[in-house]
């Protein structure tokens, strides 16, 4: 009997199969680091648009400009420290916080400006968790400066919204709480906000403390 000969067919034969093994795993790896991946960071210390589905903090050392719209399905920390975000696309809303379960943004020590361009969207629409503190938001002439929408809660903690504008007489320029939503108010400063319709608006079901 030829052993050596049995050994070397038996290394081709594990090793074919280790091949093969790999051949299978290279793509189910590469849909998991696809669905994992975040958006590149711009180097004020943001994405400029894309769905952000991982944990994550960041922390602006710039000014940033977004060519879309931010869409937050995780857990999510935005440190402004004393920046300001805009938009380079005045039809889409700056930030989106889905109603995907642990959606949740943080934001703090910063400016969101509105784009003059229009139409613009709400700059902030939130389905999930949002929290916002030392924040200012203004400069939203044709949208809500915050939406939250049914099933969302919202905390602002020393907030200031300024100079959001609304044609519609259904929607609030400042704060719009939709059915089965609750925001959370203190030290909040809402003030020239509205044209159209007011500066708050809360439909039957919302809430408002």
């Amino acid at each position: 009997m030829d052993t050596g000969r049995h050994t070397a067919i038996y290394q081709r034969i594990w090793l074919c199969c280790f091949a093969l093994f790999l051949l299978l795993l290279m793509p189910l790896r590469e849909g998991t680091a696809e669905a994992q991946a975040n958006p590149t960071v711009a180097p004020c210390g943001l994405p400029k648009s894309g769905s952000i589905t991982q944990t994550v903090a960041y922390t602006l050392s710039a000014n940033c400009r977004l060519d879309g719209t931010l869409q937050v399905s995780a857990e999510v920390t935005i440190d402004g420290g004393g920046y300001t975000i805009r938009t380079n696309n005045g039809r889409v809303a700056l930030i989106q916080v889905q109603s995907a379960s642990g959606s949740a943004l943080s934001l703090s020590d910063v400016t969101v400006h509105a784009s003059p361009s229009f139409p613009f969207r709400d700059a902030i629409t939130v389905e999930g968790s949002f929290t916002a503190s030392n924040v200012t938001i203004r400069g939203n002439p044709h949208g809500t400066a915050i939406a939250v929408r049914s099933g969302a809660t919202v905390t602002l903690n020393s907030v200031l919204l300024e100079d959001n504008q609304l044609l519609s007489d259904e929607n609030g320029a400042a704060l719009h709480i939709s059915a089965n939503a609750t925001a959370t108010l203190h030290h909040a400063v809402i003030r020239n906000n509205g044209y159209g319709g007011g500066a708050v608006v809360i439909e039957d079901g919302g809430a408002l403390t």
